[in-house]
């Protein structure tokens, strides 16, 4: 995958269709460190999950032996929203109910930074624990 620059360079002056634009702006390489580099995974990575038709970002709530257990983030609030954070890299958005269980090399190789707003990510476990354990 081409990095950022090289995407920048390679863009012409003329007109681009919709799907050329998509296509340029997923085919951008989303790592963003060294994953020799980064330590093991820890509660409140975050990472981009290419997996998906859309790229979202992911926060990790709970981490297993080689895999972990992660929540969604959105800029968009809806119903599908457990708690509303702010952090200092990642500005203001919503911890959602998008709960998927993920390699923990995937998230070490798509790692973005760290959720520093540590309320929102524990007030939205609580919740998710208090809903389990009422069904």
């Amino acid at each position: 995958m081409p990095s950022k620059s090289e995407v920048l360079k390679s863009i012409e002056d003329r007109l681009y269709q919709g799907k050329e634009v998509r296509h340029l702006i997923t085919s951008i390489s989303q790592n963003c460190y060294d994953e020799e580099k980064i330590m093991p995974v820890r509660k409140g990575d975050v990472f981009i999950n290419t997996g998906l038709a859309k790229h979202r970002p992911y926060v990790v709530i709970k981490v297993m032996k080689g895999v972990s257990i992660c929540l969604g983030m959105s800029s968009t609030e809806d119903y599908m929203n457990l708690y509303a954070y702010n952090c200092r890299q990642f500005g203001s958005g919503f911890l959602n109910l998008a709960i998927t269980l993920i390699d923990n090399t995937y998230i070490k190789k798509h790692f973005v930074g760290v959720m520093s707003d540590r309320k929102a990510l524990n007030e939205s476990i609580k919740l998710i624990k208090y809903t389990i354990g009422k069904v």
